[in-house]
């Protein structure tokens, strides 16, 4: 059952929207940095995983950095939410979860571009992937959302369409986490206004 709620978010809610965003990628990313470095100095550049080596600050960036990020992420949107809408504990465990099998969802489409012949690395091949990346927590989250607005299926598309955009202007640093988040937000806003809630 759908809970309209009262408040309708202000401007500062969605400016609040993006820039958490980008501070939690570059959170994530500092902090990994860190976890990685320590590795090294203390165990070299390597790691060996069932007997193959790799390089450590590779290998440690799919586990560390996406689960990391999606911690921050989820948890700096849910302090934002939860002004507005009860019972969203669960906003920080979907997004974590969604966020951390990123790695998974990037290796399966290198690997169907290989099958098919078409260069893993191509930038259409890491659009596809972030769009399916954004898939994971459009849906995870919408499953929480879905309870507070009305036709809140249009989360999905909005995160797809976001992080698609990441994989195309991706060299810009980590201002591209601002694609998601303006993408979100402008669908937040949208079903906030179609919903008819009173501000």
């Amino acid at each position: 059952m759908v809970n309209i709620e009262i408040k309708k978010p202000g401007a500062e809610f969605y400016t609040a929207w993006v820039s958490f965003s980008i501070i939690s990628g570059i959170a994530a990313f500092i902090i990994y940095v860190v976890i990685a470095k320590t590795y090294n100095a203390f165990a070299g550049d390597w790691i060996v995983v069932d007997g193959v080596p790799h390089i450590a600050e590779d290998y440690l960036l799919q586990y560390i950095l996406w689960p990391l990020f999606g911690l921050l992420y989820g948890y700096l949107q849910y302090i934002l939410l939860r002004r507005y809408f009860p019972r969203m504990g669960w906003w920080i465990l979907a997004t974590v979860v969604s966020l951390s099998l990123t790695p998974l969802v990037i290796v399966m489409v290198q690997k169907l571009a290989s099958t098919l012949g078409i260069d893993p690395y191509s930038v259409w091949s890491g659009v596809i992937q972030l769009v399916l990346v954004g898939g994971l927590p459009g849906v995870a989250q919408w499953l929480v959302l879905r309870n507070h607005i009305p036709n809140a299926i249009w989360w999905v598309p909005a995160n797809m369409i976001g992080w698609g955009s990441v994989g195309v202007l991706g060299n810009l640093g980590f201002i591209v986490l601002m694609f998601p988040a303006v993408a979100t937000g402008i669908a937040l806003y949208l079903l906030l206004k179609s919903s008819q809630q009173v501000i």
